[in-house]
């Protein structure tokens, strides 16, 4: 929580909280999600996470939201951003929002040139057909989230995702790497609990 302190004559006059509404419980639910990280919560399913920090940071369930049958969009709260390939501006998702996936697919084209001169390309891709996460950070077009349910892993843990096509570039002592990602396909709706 960040607050300013007034101080007059070496006393607290007052202390003004800097938090917009709702940050209060978004922290309370990327804080709980980050106690969960290496355990299972629930059955283990993607929406339990999420369904638990809401209600742990005392938030509006996704049940009296929206539909809440298993293949449905969940609405986790106020919506923050619609993300798509081709509008995948959202400066203002914040630690603690939630994001729904709906047949989302995230590229990775790699450049990885040795030491020696030899280069080698890789691609990999990331795959979201209907999952849920919490936002742990966001760093320009990187988000990393945390997350479970994903690649048969059903305890929590985290992964760097992005949106738009940013580039990024790894060094090693043996190699350096130059990646190009890109948001391919698919849905991403970010939303902030509310009350």
């Amino acid at each position: 929580m960040l607050a300013l302190k007034c101080i007059v004559a070496s006393a607290i006059v007052s202390t003004v909280a800097l938090l917009g509404p709702g940050d209060e419980i978004a922290d309370k639910v990327l804080q709980f999600a980050e106690r969960q990280i290496g355990n299972q919560v629930g059955h283990g399913e993607c929406a339990e996470l999420a369904a638990a920090a809401v209600k742990a940071a005392g938030g509006q369930s996704h049940r009296k939201l929206g539909r809440s049958d298993p293949n449905a969009d969940y609405v986790w709260g106020k919506l923050i951003a619609t993300l798509t390939p081709k509008d995948a501006s959202a400066p203002d998702i914040k630690p603690g929002d939630i994001i729904q996936f709906r047949d989302v697919q995230l590229l990775t084209q790699s450049k990885i040139t040795q030491k020696d001169g030899k280069v080698r390309t890789h691609s990999s891709t990331v795959t979201f057909p209907h999952h849920t996460a919490i936002v742990r950070s966001v760093n320009g077009d990187f988000m990393q989230i945390i997350h479970q349910n994903y690649g048969g892993i059903r305890t929590v843990d985290t992964k760097t995702i992005w949106i738009g096509s940013p580039k990024s570039t790894e060094t090693s002592d043996m190699t350096t790497t130059e990646n190009q990602h890109s948001f391919a396909s698919g849905t991403m709706w970010v939303y902030r609990v509310r009350k």
